[in-house]
């Protein structure tokens, strides 16, 4: 089953005047239930196909849709709708955690646009953590945790609303050897518990050879 769909994606950026394609019309299937690795070189486009994914930036042309129903690309706030919803979660490489909230806290956010209770948003938190192995860090900041601490919480974040894709940019660039294998386990743990399908945008080869499919890019199109 189709879960996420891009067809003719299209992406140029201005530099100098000039129009540098980053997106070569890219048409790509992600099914339901898969860990999928987009991986390249810098600059190879797949940051930038990943956010349009998620919503967070535009196609210059084509479409994109998740469980069959079409982005709405045309405002700011309806890509933001988009990404806060309950079918989509996100993981950044800089883990991007709010300094002055606690683990606890930090997870419980994308809980706060759909009006749900606090004690629900606190029970949810707690139980995410504990399913990331952090529940005795819930109440930590995120400078009093390490780098590998704060990724399992901004994976707990993403999953939080129980979205049905969770997509993650270079999430074990910022990780020693022994502290990103842990998160790619806990990944596939939820995949398979869960169900969760994953893409990652990656040039890392330990994500690479734990993803269930490979799409190689190169200067802004899919060569497989």
């Amino acid at each position: 089953m189709a879960q996420v769909e891009a067809i003719g994606i299209v992406k140029n950026y201005r530099k100098g005047g000039f129009s540098v394609p980053a997106l070569r019309g890219i048409d790509l299937v992600i099914n339901s239930g898969e860990i999928a690795a987009l991986c390249g070189p810098s600059g190879s486009g797949k940051s930038t196909l990943l956010n349009i994914m998620a919503g967070f930036d535009r196609p210059d042309a084509g479409t994109m849709s998740i469980d069959g129903e079409v982005m709405d690309f045309s405002s700011e706030e309806k890509r933001r709708t988009a990404f806060n919803s309950s079918r989509i979660g996100f993981v950044f490489q800089s883990f991007n955690l709010i300094p002055v909230l606690s683990a606890q806290e930090n997870v419980e956010l994308p809980l706060w646009a759909g009006n749900v209770s606090a004690k629900e948003r606190q029970s949810r938190a707690i139980d995410m953590l504990t399913r990331v192995g952090l529940a005795d860090r819930a109440h930590h900041r995120p400078g009093s945790l390490s780098g590998g601490q704060q990724q399992r919480v901004a994976v707990a974040r993403a999953l939080i609303t129980s979205p049905q894709v969770v997509f993650a940019d270079e999430p074990t660039a910022n990780l020693d050897g022994a502290t990103a294998r842990d998160l790619l386990q806990l990944m596939q743990e939820l995949n398979q518990t869960l169900g969760t399908t994953f893409v990652i945008a990656t040039h890392d080869e330990r994500t690479i050879r734990f993803a269930s499919r490979v799409l190689n890019m190169e200067d802004g199109e899919i060569r497989q």
